[in-house]
C-alpha cells in the first residue's frame, strides 16, 4: 500500500530533452524547460506578438501536448499554446476541450504542415495567426491577457507545470515582444550552444533553464476534482482502488489494536480510525513532492472511508471470536 500511494506514475526523472545537431531543442515525452518566476512582459495587458518557430513532425494528432506555457499562479492563469486533434490551439487558461466555452483560437494545420514559423498578435481588435508569414486564423473577439500575478509567471516548455501531456517535437526559436516591435525575451535554439541554459539573446530576459532531471514546479496540496473529471473511467477505477485498499489496513488494524485496548472498544475504534486518517495524509503529502502524482482530497476521503469501513467489519468478527483467528 505504502509502494502504491509512493509510486510514481510511469514516471523516469530523467529530463529527456535533446539537441538537433543542425540547431534546434528536441523534446520528447518527459521533458521540461522553464525559466524562473518573474518573465519580463509587455506593461500592457493584451498587446503582444508572441513569435515561435518549430517542427510538429513527431506525433501530429496522436494526443493532446503542451508546447508553450506563459504560467501564473495556477493553470486557470495562464497563456497556452497546445496541440490537440491537428491543431494549435491558443488560450487563456485551460479550457482547451471547450467544456467551459472560454474563448479561445483553434488554428488547423494542414496536411504535411510540419516545420512551420508561427506567429500571433493579439490586441484590443482582436488575435491574429499566421503561419509561415500567412495570415490563417482571426477572431475579434478573441483577447488574450497575462496573468494578474506577472511577478509569479514563467515561461514553461514542453509540458504542463506538473509534467503532464508532453510536447513532442522540435523548437527552434522563441520570441515574445509588444505590437510596436519591443522584444521581450527570444531564445535562438539555432545558435546556442548545447548547455543547460538558454541564455535571452536580448539579455534583458531570464534563462532558460534545462535541467537534467524533471523538476516539480507546482506543488499542490489535497487538490479537489471537478465534476466532468468524476466521469473519466480511469478516475473512477482509482476511487474504487483508494476505497477497497484501505477494508484490509482497516480491519486489521482494529484487530491489532483490539487485543491492547480491549476493555475500551470505542478508544479503539477511535485510535484506529486517526491512525488509517494520518497514514493517508501523509501519503497524501510525500505525493506533492512526485511528479506524476496528484495530492487528492477524494484519496484522502476514500481511503478513511475504505478504513472505516474495514474497522466496522473488524469491529463485527470480533465480537464472535471463534469466527476469526486473530491470535
Amino acid at each position: 500500500m505504502l509502494f502504491a500511494g509512493l509510486r510514481p506514475k510511469g514516471y523516469d526523472s530523467k529530463n529527456n530533452i535533446a539537441w538537433d545537431t543542425e540547431g534546434g531543442l528536441i523534446f520528447q515525452p518527459i521533458s521540461i524547460a522553464y525559466t524562473e518566476k518573474g518573465i519580463p512582459l509587455p506593461p500592457s495587458d493584451s498587446d503582444f506578438s508572441l513569435d515561435i518557430t518549430m517542427d510538429l513532425n513527431y506525433n501530429k494528432g496522436s494526443s493532446f501536448q503542451v508546447i508553450l506555457l506563459l504560467y501564473g499562479d495556477n493553470r486557470w492563469e495562464q497563456i497556452a499554446l497546445c496541440l490537440w486533434d491537428n491543431s494549435l490551439v491558443f488560450l487563456n487558461g485551460w479550457d482547451y476541450s471547450d467544456r467551459r466555452n472560454s474563448p479561445k483560437m483553434s488554428i488547423p494545420l494542414k496536411d504535411g504542415e510540419e516545420y512551420i514559423n508561427l506567429l500571433i498578435e493579439s490586441g484590443v481588435d482582436g488575435t491574429r495567426a499566421y503561419i509561415n508569414g500567412k495570415l490563417r486564423e482571426y477572431s475579434s473577439e478573441l483577447t488574450i491577457t497575462f496573468p494578474s500575478n506577472r511577478d509569479a509567471t514563467r515561461l514553461i516548455l514542453g509540458s504542463e507545470a506538473r509534467g503532464y501531456n508532453a510536447y513532442c517535437g522540435t523548437i527552434y526559436e522563441l520570441a515574445l515582444s509588444d505590437l510596436n516591435g519591443k522584444s521581450y525575451f527570444f531564445y535562438d535554439f539555432m545558435h546556442t550552444t548545447q548547455e543547460k541554459e538558454v541564455n535571452d539573446f536580448n539579455g534583458v530576459g531570464l534563462s532558460l533553464n534545462i535541467p537534467a532531471r524533471r523538476p516539480i514546479l507546482v506543488k499542490r496540496f489535497l487538490q479537489r476534482p471537478r465534476l466532468w473529471q468524476l466521469r473519466r473511467t480511469l478516475l473512477q477505477l482509482d476511487m474504487v482502488i483508494n476505497l477497497i485498499g484501505f477494508i484490509p489496513l482497516g480491519f486489521f488494524l482494529y484487530l491489532f489494536l483490539h487485543k491492547y485496548i480491549s476493555n475500551q472498544k470505542i478508544m479503539t475504534f477511535l485510535v484506529s480510525l486517526s491512525l488509517i486518517f494520518l497514514f493517508s495524509l501523509f501519503l497524501e503529502t510525500i505525493q506533492v513532492w512526485i511528479p506524476t502524482r496528484d495530492s487528492s482530497f477524494l484519496d484522502l476521503f476514500l481511503n478513511s472511508w475504505g478504513g472505516l469501513i474495514g474497522v466496522i467489519t473488524a469491529i463485527f468478527f470480533s465480537k464472535y471470536p471463534n469466527s476469526l483467528d486473530y491470535e
